[in-house]
């Protein structure tokens, strides 16, 4: 039966019943439906089939290994850059910076282009340089004109927000649907960075509309000074299903009735289209190489000609230098020797994480190269998946935040132990599920797909054959392959290997009734022992908590593994929780901690999860026996803002002391 599509840019009434009115017909989208059906499909391939294969391999019921088209080449890449910081040596280096004074009194610096290894080693070299005298040997002046940053699309707005806000991607999300459901502006999930010809008229409406706000009015200009529409922001060629992200035609009085968080998120997508109605902004950019004796030395400088749209948003950095005329003499005052260092890598943040999965791991800050890129749709998920992506591996346990010493955290991500683990044994057996290039392939292919160019078969008939090659491999897989022989013996030092019977040092000898001794077994009390249980106790002489042990009398319990003073494995039992209230045992249910004390009126409870924070046991440990916690990050109010407070016993009741409430009554 035939039917028509109705595609909504945004939800105003004016741009619905547009829609309404210019429905589409059904065989038109066809392509877009094709390569959302098999992008699911291959999604659910490989989930399905590799997180099972890789559970029974390598974890167990407790330790599910869930594993992914695209998760898997992320968790790649974040634990590549750890162990770049992980291995990173600093190197320190020192240079000479040259003090010049220029014929007006003007004083600048130039810095010479050799490094030294050692600080006395440039000192050495300042004291060899014997004339006072700076010669211009050489003098470069040139124009820059910059144009205004492309519109926004789905990973650079939440990348931006990212960093103005201490939210998580999932939050962000949230919150920029929640300024579309208001029709305050357009859909939100696109990878586009440019508007149509068609909505020139319509975006400088809205422009106007923007100025006519108090909190955009400083940036208002006539409207004869308008810069014109080019196509450097209006271009159909690369629009996609859906434009840039912008305000709608409803444009509020004020900010005044929005969050600070969404007042933050639509000032970033305000000015980005007020900006495109400056003119391009122009920088002189100046270069004087003078020589000192026989050495060179550089001097930089950047002057702004015409600020253009830098006026609404931008800082550059501005190093003047006064006028050098070429062949001229300057007065040399001193010598100072700089510092520097080889740049550290950096942990990924939210925001440069989604930045990476975009261009496909590429470090590029290149314009040209970015947009081929993402002309191409090499990238890793899509402008509409990434943030969900990275949510994922959070909630999996594969990636955490990074967290100072007094407890806080920070917005690097590292891969956890976990999130290690799994990539250093996929990495040996399966390599190509962890390949960002041959991810990104897949992607351009279903991008071709959802533009018509391939029906899509043969492209899922491949992909069901590669996914099958790969359960072959991890199920066939060597596991000493997976550990590469890398797990110490805590008992002499020597490498320990698994069997079939689990894992056993090699320093073992049946002929030597000395050697050593120390083996797990497979199976502990009926419960399966891991790979990560295993190199948890070697590595820390004990585990975590681990449930799902049965007792001779067949009843269930929960412990740690350690290995005892006997250098034999034991169990260490976990202390009971105790009511505050009434001393009574606290016992775990699904949805918290109950004190068994209800029957005799005590109703003391914590929540599983209080304000969308998950409450762990040592949360819960520590409020039994103090009374208070910690000051704990990631409550979630009502209203969906972040915030950090303690969990105190008040009345009987599990209460927030919030910092400044702690400040007030220690003064």
């Amino acid at each position: 039966m035939p039917y028509k599509r109705v595609w909504i840019t945004d939800l105003t009434p004016f741009k619905i019943r547009k829609a309404f009115a210019e429905l589409r017909p059904a065989k038109d989208m066809k392509p877009l439906e094709n390569a959302g059906r098999i992008r699911s499909a291959t999604d659910w391939l490989v989930g399905i089939n590799t997180s099972v294969a890789a559970t029974l391999k390598f974890g167990g019921t407790d330790n599910v290994f869930a594993c992914g088209r695209v998760k898997m080449p992320t968790l790649a890449m974040i634990v590549k850059r750890e162990r770049e910081i992980r291995n990173y040596v600093k190197k320190p280096f020192y240079k000479i910076v040259a003090n010049i004074e220029a014929n007006d009194g003007a004083k600048f610096t130039a810095e010479a282009a050799d490094k030294y290894d050692t600080e006395t080693a440039a000192k050495t070299a300042i004291d060899e340089i014997k004339s006072n005298t700076a010669k211009a040997i050489k003098v470069e002046v040139s124009q820059k004109q910059t144009a205004a940053p492309l519109l926004y699309n789905t990973t650079h707005l939440l990348a931006d927000l990212s960093k103005c806000t201490d939210l998580t991607i999932d939050m962000l999300t949230k919150l920029v649907q929640s300024l579309y459901e208001n029709r305050l502006i357009t859909y939100p999930r696109t990878s586009s960075e440019h508007l149509t010809d068609a909505m020139k008229d319509e975006t400088v409406k809205i422009i106007k509309l923007l100025f006519e706000m108090p909190e955009f009015a400083k940036y208002a200009i006539p409207v004869d000074k308008f810069a014109p529409c080019t196509r450097r922001h209006y271009d159909d060629s690369k629009v996609d299903s859906h434009t840039a992200i912008t305000p709608t035609a409803l444009v509020p009085n004020d900010l005044s009735g929005m969050s600070e968080n969404e007042r933050k998120a639509y000032t970033l997508l305000a000015l980005s289209i007020i900006r495109t109605v400056y003119p391009k902004a122009v920088t002189e950019n100046i270069k004087a190489v003078f020589q000192i004796d026989n050495q060179l030395f550089t001097a930089i400088g950047t002057n702004i000609i015409n600020p253009g749209w830098f006026a609404v948003d931008a800082t550059p950095k501005v190093t003047g230098l006064p006028e050098i005329v070429k062949d001229n003499d300057y007065k040399v005052i001193g010598f100072d020797v700089k510092e520097g260092q080889n740049e550290p890598p950096k942990y990924y943040t939210d925001a440069t994480l989604l930045t990476a999965m975009e261009l496909a791991g590429n470090n590029i800050t290149d314009e040209q190269t970015r947009s081929y890129i993402k002309l191409t749709k090499r990238g890793l998920g899509t402008a509409a998946t990434r943030q969900g992506i990275i949510k994922e591996l959070y909630d999996k346990g594969y990636i955490a935040r990074r967290t100072r010493k007094n407890g806080n955290a920070v917005k690097s991500i590292m891969p956890t132990e976990k999130g290690m683990y799994i990539i250093n044994t996929l990495e040996k057996i399966v390599p190509d599920m962890l390949s960002v290039d041959m991810t990104g392939d897949m992607e351009m292919e279903l991008d071709k797909i959802a533009r018509g160019e391939s029906d899509g078969n043969n492209f899922l008939n491949e992909y069901k054959k590669l996914v099958i090659k790969w359960v072959e491999q991890i199920k066939n897989s060597d596991t000493s392959a997976m550990t590469g022989n890398t797990l110490i013996c805590p008992l002499c030092g020597k490498p320990v290997i698994k069997k079939k019977v689990g894992w056993c040092c090699t320093g073992y000898s049946k002929d030597n009734p000395d050697s050593c001794k120390f083996y797990i077994a497979n199976e502990i009390c009926g419960k399966k022992i891991s790979d990560v249980i295993a190199k948890e106790l070697m590595l820390k002489r004990a585990t975590s908590i681990i449930k799902g042990f049965t007792s001779q009398s067949g009843k269930s319990f929960d412990a740690k593994l350690i290995i005892k003073d006997d250098n034999t494995i034991g169990f260490e039992f976990p202390e009971r929780l105790r009511c505050p209230i009434c001393g009574k045992e606290m016992v775990k249910s699904s949805k918290g901690w109950v004190c068994t004390g209800y029957k005799n009126g005590c109703n003391f409870f914590i929540a599983g999860t209080i304000c969308g924070k998950c409450i762990t046991d040592t949360i819960a440990t520590m409020l039994c026996a103090n009374k208070r916690t910690r000051i704990i990050n990631g409550f979630t109010s009502k209203s969906g803002k972040a915030f950090s407070a303690a969990l105190i016993v008040k009345d009987g009741k599990i209460d927030f002391d919030f910092p400044a409430q702690s400040q007030k009554r220690s003064k």
